[in-house]
């Protein structure tokens, strides 16, 4: 698998999500994520100097806080709605979807899965579903042709937006991938073609995250996905 992320529409989403999580630890390590961390900054932070001592900003941090679409559309409802041209024309943009059912608010969400899948490949791993934003597409629509193309389903509601990560492309340019929450109309098994695009797919539960199939970075992912699904309600 390549170290970097190219700039071609057709570049896999679990390729998107696997580079930009690995310059994610590069810049923040890899403990383990809690609602601190995945909390992103308001506008009244945004342009603050660092405090005294503070990491140096990269160019990685610097993709989110040069988007300004992104940060005046200070709601989900209207995040949504921006395409990928409002977001800006030189960037790469990528959308991941944590697809879940459950209710987080029962039981402390303990019965909350979240949807996995391995595609047919050398090497994979289990990831999330996950795609490039396509030419005048809004996130919204890109985050239900993720689920259509990768359960056959369309997506129900989109509960959250969970988290940002900065990276660079091989060729340089900077981009973003983003990560939301979303349910399905129909949580019965996916209608995928198993023996083109994936060898395995299931739903894992918190409490499953450390059962020795998935890499550090997905079990870094799934522990952001969860915090987000129990803790928080859409913005």
């Amino acid at each position: 698998m390549s170290s970097g992320i190219t700039d071609e529409a057709a570049i896999e989403g679990h390729d998107l999500i696997h580079n930009a999580e690995v310059e994610e630890q590069k810049l923040h390590g890899s403990h383990a994520l809690t609602n601190e961390d995945l909390e992103p900054a308001s506008e009244s932070d945004l342009g603050k100097a660092p405090p005294s001592g503070a990491k140096k900003e990269s160019a990685m941090d610097k993709t989110i806080t040069m988007t300004s679409a992104w940060v005046h559309a200070n709601n989900l409802k209207k995040r949504l709605e921006l395409t990928r041209e409002e977001l800006g024309i030189n960037l790469v943009y990528g959308i991941g979807v944590a697809i879940y059912r459950g209710d987080p608010d029962k039981d402390r969400g303990e019965d909350v899965e979240i949807y996995i899948a391995k595609r047919k490949t050398p090497g994979a791993e289990w990831t999330l579903p996950a795609s490039d934003m396509k030419p005048n597409e809004k996130m919204r629509e890109a985050i239900n042709r993720v689920a259509l193309k990768e359960m056959g389903h369309e997506v129900d509601q989109i509960k959250v937006e969970i988290r940002e990560i900065g990276f660079t492309s091989q060729t340089g340019n900077m981009g973003t991938l983003f990560h939301f929450a979303a349910t399905i109309k129909d949580e019965s098994q996916p209608r995928i073609r198993m023996e083109i695009d994936h060898s395995e797919w299931r739903w894992v539960r918190a409490d499953q995250i450390y059962d020795g199939s998935l890499t550090s970075r997905m079990q870094s992912n799934l522990i952001a996905c969860f915090a987000r699904i129990k803790g928080t309600v859409a913005r």
